[in-house]
């Protein structure tokens, strides 16, 4: 029996070197995985882990639709942005199911970008968008971040040419517990702390937009990854597509709780004071100059609160609270701090998330 073929995009990301592992390296099933990357020394650690590699960018859509094209099973936690990107990513499905008759498989990360509000930090909203409410998912407004790549990712699943699945991160934080990590292949640092303390280095104070009241999920990066199996393997034990969800109603939030932006806040000025105590743990607003000159802070002041049902009722169990995500704050940025604080390579994720 010929074995399944894996297409991975991202393998070297923070999320998806902890996909990878846990889905591929930590055991051993019938696939082969290809990973595209860029860097030709990780290209070439990575194979020592038993993967194939090739080297390219996701911006090459001859090389990607192609790439695409030979796979049963396409894996993207790259790139939730770039409309270009995915309409190469299609074509390759739509080519993989006209020359065999079966639908290819698309896993797909999106990001709980999708469903912010305008709040800066004033209002708590009394949404809570629940990923197995298909009629509530279909109503995220057209122009929301991510949203023009979902909805062509649904629509191929909705033409019938391929199965798509949307896993949804919220907020991600954690060490990622990887031999990737240890092997310099996979970035380790998260978004939220390196970004945030970027801006509390440069202002000279920790920061709130607005009241801070507003809400968002966090989910552990780990966890994230075991959410990542959980809905892999139940996929692949549904051949049919007819339990799992798929297309519109195939979102997968990834969340284990709430917090509201002044707890992050109060956190992150903890931290702060901690690594310069000639900086005070005091949290202020935003004045309109400070978010000005760092607009990222109009997201961090918007509500996105979500439940996860669809990976819950597959069996996912995530394990860090809310408490653990604000408690890590210290030790991550001391980690980011320690690595030079290699703040490019968090921006770069925003771009898929």
């Amino acid at each position: 029996m010929s074995p399944t073929k894996v297409l991975f995009f991202g393998a070297t990301g923070y999320v998806g070197g902890c996909a990878l592992t846990k889905i591929f390296l930590d055991r051993k099933g019938d696939e082969e995985v290809t990973v595209l990357a860029r860097n030709p020394q990780k290209a070439e650690k990575l194979e020592k882990y038993g993967v194939k590699t090739v080297i390219g960018d996701l911006r090459n859509a001859e090389l990607v639709e192609k790439l695409v094209s030979e796979s049963d099973i396409v894996i993207n936690i790259a790139d939730s942005w770039d409309t270009g990107i995915a309409k190469s990513i299609l074509n390759g499905l739509k080519k993989r199911f006209e020359a065999t008759g079966t639908r290819p498989v698309y896993f797909y990360e999106t990001g709980i970008g999708a469903l912010i509000d305008d709040a800066r930090g004033n209002v708590l909203s009394d949404v809570i968008w629940d990923d197995t409410n298909v009629e509530q998912m279909a109503s995220i407004e057209p122009d929301a971040i991510h949203r023009a790549a979902d909805l062509a990712v649904i629509n191929a699943d909705e033409e019938g040419y391929c199965r798509a699945y949307l896993i949804m991160p919220s907020a991600i934080w954690g060490k990622p517990q990887t031999k990737l990590v240890e092997d310099g292949i996979q970035n380790p640092h998260s978004v939220p702390v390196p970004t945030h303390a970027n801006i509390m280095f440069d202002i000279g104070h920790a920061g709130v937009a607005g009241k801070g009241i507003s809400q968002w999920c966090h989910i552990e990066v780990n966890d994230l990854a075991s959410l990542w199996v959980t809905v892999y393997d139940a996929v692949r034990a549904d051949p049919d597509g007819t339990r799992v969800g798929h297309g519109a109603d195939g979102y997968y939030i990834a969340e284990n709780g709430q917090f509201t932006w002044m707890q992050f806040g109060e956190a992150c000025g903890k931290a702060l004071h901690a690594v310069d105590p000639s900086k005070s743990e005091t949290v202020s607003s935003y004045t309109p100059e400070e978010e000005a000159k760092h607009p990222m802070v109009r997201i961090w002041g918007s509500n996105a609160r979500a439940v996860s049902n669809h990976a819950r009722n597959l069996g996912w169990k995530p394990l860090k609270t809310v408490d653990d995500f604000l408690g890590s704050v210290l030790s991550e940025m001391e980690r980011w701090m320690k690595d030079g604080m290699p703040l490019e390579s968090q921006l770069a994720q925003m771009s898929s998330r």
